[in-house]
């Protein structure tokens, strides 16, 4: 994709988000915005684009919401108060595509596992840090390795 694509694309996702802060139903005629079915083939890769782009935030949120100790449902809540038009437009994109629908099982996936996640981790102890002391925990000092042990063959891996 060139960069003129991408900027073209990106002006469509901005249009379905400006028209679904004044009309939803609006945000999802793709065929009446300039290019979208062209640039994205489909109405199903405009929804697919917008719900890439929710996931990839949601991660994010719920990544540091382990991290901080914080509530995962308000991360959520929060992701979705600052990305009206995008919860919006795939809310209503749900019901007309089984393609999002089939990807929204994927967020709800990751949803849980986070969840999961939530529930094994001690509240006072971030998920990252207890990682880093089980890393350090496992890690035994590495024998030097010289040319010479090399040459003979004798790899020191740990």
């Amino acid at each position: 994709m060139t960069w003129e694509t991408y900027r073209a694309r990106r002006a469509v996702l901005d249009d379905v988000l400006t028209r679904a802060q004044e009309d939803l139903d609006a945000s999802l005629r793709f065929d009446e915005i300039h290019g979208a079915i062209e640039l994205f083939g489909s109405r199903d890769n405009v929804l697919l684009t917008l719900q890439r782009h929710w996931t990839t935030h949601l991660a994010v949120r719920l990544d540091q919401a382990l991290e901080d100790g914080t509530s995962l449902d308000a991360a959520y809540v929060r992701l979705a108060d600052e990305m009206p038009a995008v919860r919006a437009v795939l809310d209503a994109g749900t019901r007309m595509s089984p393609t999002l629908r089939n990807v929204r099982r994927g967020e709800v996936a990751m949803i849980e596992a986070h969840k999961a996640v939530e529930r094994d981790t001690p509240r006072p102890h971030g998920v990252l840090r207890r990682l880093r002391e089980r890393a350090a925990a496992v890690k035994a000092p590495a024998a030097p390795m010289t040319t010479a042990s090399l040459w003979a063959g004798n790899y020191a891996w740990r």
